[in-house]
């Protein structure tokens, strides 16, 4: 759902991590590796690993046509290092260093490092954009390893993104391309007036649908690969609660409390709105916190955001 930035160093430290991995493996040889890529596509290894994403889109078209039954024993060794490599960089050196907190194609779990038992634990799972079983050939490419949680990762298995393309996290962002909608606020006065009263939490009477900005097959099998729009559907407390939030803070209260605690406890008018949605309203921090794109749609729907 949220783009993947890279830092600018990310492929000189990704082509030093596969460099270490090799010249500490008692297992596997980069000669070998390198031969297999050269004799079956063409091309150097030391090229592959850091294709652009839409290089790796043709790879995987040639691989398709050119390829359609890979050596067995050739599959097998790929496969092989990627396991061991997996244990070597594990997702948690990964999501350090591209600081990825939150699975970027759902924008629900957190995928973050912590310790235990002095040991780096990570909730992160490592997914091939390009399936590994039909491109063993792509198992160690940098843009082709997204961090991601375990329920996306298992949702997405073994699809085919050739056949049935989805939004790539390198390229692309499911942000740009949907929008969480609710329903209009109710004043207080209307509020006041209502004979029963108003059950904020009321399943029934939560709205929340999911507008696509124009007509985009690839969203569509994004958002449905995913399960975006049931899982969502569980979250109609955060709905609630913001709309709860939007009578309780007017812009004249928000403005008062910046008056009153801006410099002090808030550096900007960011920050305290981030206290007061809980999420992140600013577009390049999404993937700092689950559900910030949920957040902030509706947000600016209530006219927290101007």
């Amino acid at each position: 759902m949220i783009k993947i930035e890279l830092p600018s160093d990310i492929e000189a430290w990704y082509f030093k991590e596969v460099g270490s991995f090799f010249k500490n493996s008692n297992n596997h040889s980069y000669k070998e590796i390198a031969n297999i890529i050269k004799n079956d596509l063409g091309i150097s290894f030391k090229k592959l690993l850091i294709m652009t994403p839409d290089e790796l889109h043709r790879i995987v078209g040639f691989i398709k046509i050119s390829l359609p039954i890979i050596p067995a024993s050739d599959k097998k060794k790929l496969i092989a290092v990627y396991k061991s490599f997996r244990s070597s960089i594990s997702s948690k050196s990964f999501l350090a260093k591209i600081n990825l907190k939150v699975c970027p194609y759902c924008n629900r779990n957190y995928i973050f490092n912590f310790s235990s038992n002095k040991k780096q634990e990570a909730t992160a799972q490592l997914d091939h954009f390009y399936d590994k079983s039909k491109y063993p050939y792509l198992v160690l490419c940098l843009y082709n390893l997204v961090p991601c949680c375990p329920t996306c990762n298992l949702r997405k298995s073994n699809k085919d993104v050739l056949k049935e393309p989805i939004l790539n996290p390198y390229e692309d962002n499911l942000h740009n391309h949907i929008k969480f909608q609710s329903h209009t606020i109710l004043s207080i006065e209307e509020i006041k007036i209502e004979k029963e009263g108003l059950n904020f939490f009321d399943e029934e009477r939560i709205y929340l649908e999911i507008n696509q900005c124009g007509n985009n097959d690839k969203v569509q099998e994004h958002i449905e690969t995913f399960n975006i729009e049931p899982l969502y559907e569980r979250h109609k407390d955060i709905v609630s609660e913001l709309h709860q939030k939007r009578l309780i803070y007017s812009d004249e209260y928000i403005e008062e409390l910046f008056v009153l605690f801006g410099g002090d406890v808030f550096s900007s008018k960011e920050d305290l709105l981030r206290l007061v949605t809980c999420g992140y309203i600013e577009d390049d921090k999404l993937n700092q916190r689950p559900l910030s794109k949920l957040i902030k749609d509706i947000s600016e729907e209530l006219g927290f955001l101007k």
